[in-house]
């Protein structure tokens, strides 16, 4: 047999480059032994792949080495399987000499220097004593947010405040007004409806009977208490009972005709429907007298020290009592609300059409043709009478508690009580509140 042919030594390949060095030179040799006796440079050329499995499995039998793992390995060519053993001395020693090193490996040539890792910045610890002063800070300017709201305004509704809080006493120096106006309601008070200073007062303090002034306490109430003025109701008979033996007023709207609550609200102030207003009481609290408790409430919170309520149309009973000076209280703190002043500003309305009445019901306020009469007057004055609510009964007399303005001026609120002179049923009272706000107006 020719003798074989030493093969160069070749530099070992870099490591991962996936080509498995040579087992030792024996195995080397039975891969390039020919079989069955013929010569090596006659045998027909045989493909990489199974050349290296048969010297794999020679290799195994001689040596007892472990096969390789994958084929990929072994059929990456014939120069891994050729590749000589000082290789791996070599690759020992420069194990050793790392290991030596401190386990590190040493650099390859032409390998590339890893930058080194930047720097972390440190995180900022959170400061949580300045973040809890802060949050203190913050809690202490809601309280104080609260408090001065609750101390400087009143809530009438979602969408309105009253401008000063009605519970603290009214300057009541008739002196300072500068004029005593001759009228002939036993008890008056004028008062700016912004401050609530007083300009004039006539035995204001005196409790008498209020009348339908009462309705004002009345409207204003179920407005607080009725989260939906659009809701439908029918009227309850029960509204309807003891007010033609009274000979009170009625609004015309029938029993269980449906309304809606606002409906209620212009047919109480507007016509001083006495049905009306026991049916806001009924739809509101269920019963009369639930809700008349809701009206000493409110009164007590608008500091009507000397009112006491019994019902809501103002009927007369000896109990039922008030003075000019806390229903102008009531009236300067119920405009506060806006639907109120609304309702309490107009001269006419027209209810929900319903079966019974198809178109609705018009209704007309009760002083309308007597504040007509003073139209011309308020025309070349500049100052107009905007709202009011008249009242009437044998122990009253004729009431009225009225909103006037003139642009450029303040408001102003006037409330007369027990007219008992000749004329149409409010045409003393109106007469009266014309005369005091020509004197406020300067007229």
């Amino acid at each position: 047999m020719p003798a074989l042919k030493q093969q160069k030594k070749k530099p070992a390949a870099p490591k991962g480059s996936g080509k498995r060095p040579a087992q030792n030179a024996s195995s080397q040799a039975r891969q390039r032994r020919p079989q069955n006796g013929a010569a090596s440079h006659t045998q027909a050329p045989r493909s990489a792949a199974s050349r290296t499995t048969q010297s794999g499995s020679r290799a195994n039998k001689g040596t007892g080495a472990r096969p390789p793992q994958s084929s990929s390995r072994t059929s990456t060519g014939q120069h891994s399987a050729r590749r000589p053993a000082a290789n791996n001395a070599r690759s020992s020693q420069q194990r050793a000499r790392a290991s030596q090193q401190g386990g590190k490996r040493p650099p390859q040539q032409g390998a590339r220097r890893s930058a080194p890792p930047r720097r972390r910045k440190p995180k900022r610890r959170l400061r949580w004593g300045r973040i809890l002063a802060v949050l203190l800070v913050l809690v202490a300017c809601v309280a104080l947010a609260v408090t001065v709201k609750n101390q400087f305004f009143t809530t009438q509704e979602t969408n309105a405040t009253v401008a000063q809080s009605v519970s603290k006493p009214l300057i009541s120096d008739a002196d300072k007004a500068g004029f005593d106006a001759s009228i002939n309601s036993d008890s008056a008070i004028l008062i700016n409806a912004d401050n609530g200073d007083v300009l004039y007062e006539k035995d204001a303090d005196a409790q008498r009977a209020p009348a339908s002034l009462v309705k004002m306490m009345t409207v204003y109430v179920a407005i607080k208490n009725n989260d939906d003025l659009d809701r439908e109701v029918k009227m309850p008979e029960e509204a309807f009972e003891g007010l033609e033996e009274e000979s009170a007023s009625q609004s015309g709207l029938q029993k269980g005709e449906t309304v809606t609550v606002r409906d209620l609200l212009y047919a109480a102030l507007l016509k001083s429907g006495g049905d009306a207003a026991n049916a806001l009481a009924l739809v509101t609290s269920g019963n009369i007298n639930s809700f008349v408790e809701l009206m000493n409430e409110e009164a007590k919170a608008l500091g009507l020290d000397s009112t006491t309520f019994v019902n809501p149309t103002g009927l007369d009973d000896d109990a039922q009592v008030s003075t000019c000076r806390d229903m102008a209280r009531l009236l300067k703190g119920a405009l506060g609300s806006t639907v109120f002043d609304e309702v309490f500003t107009s001269r006419t309305y027209t209810t929900t059409a319903n079966d019974t009445h198809k178109e609705g019901l018009t209704l007309t306020h009760t002083m309308d043709e007597d504040l007509a009469n003073f139209q011309r007057y308020f025309d070349t004055s500049g100052y107009e009478i905007v709202g009011g609510k008249t009242g009437y009964t044998a122990a009253a007399g004729n009431c009225l508690a009225s909103l006037a303005q003139k642009k450029g001026k303040p408001n102003y609120i006037v409330v007369t009580m027990h007219a008992t002179g000749a004329g149409d049923q409010y045409y003393q009272a109106v007469h009266d509140a014309v005369t005091l706000y020509g004197e406020a107006y300067g007229q």
